[in-house]
């Protein structure tokens, strides 16, 4: 028998796969992310384009990481600075993760 929880956890981990110049293969960063509700979830969404920045955006997703630095609002900076489109790929998993789960259930 099935172990679904009315309330889901408030964090879940997302694996994302970020490409970094002169290597072949992309590294994979585990992700901390704020679990939402289906409104709340609406509501990120509409409001991501004031947001003013990716690592805006993000600090309103991550909530940690399995990187060797802390995670702090100047390292997301630093992620979403350096590794272009690093910030696209977490929104979009971030977002694929809520769908999933909306799909299982």
């Amino acid at each position: 028998m099935a172990k679904l929880k009315l309330q889901p956890n408030p964090t879940f981990k997302v694996p994302v796969d970020i490409p970094v110049p002169g290597q072949t293969e992309a590294e994979t960063v585990v992700l901390t992310c704020k679990a939402r509700t289906r409104k709340e979830l609406n509501e990120f969404t509409e409001k991501m384009p004031e947001y003013g920045s990716d690592a805006a955006i993000l600090s309103d997703i991550v909530t940690g990481w399995d990187l060797d630095v802390p995670f702090n609002d100047q390292n997301l900076e630093l992620l979403a600075e350096n590794y272009i489109g690093s910030a696209e790929l977490i929104i979009h998993a971030y977002l694929r993760e809520h769908t999933k789960a909306a799909q299982k259930n």
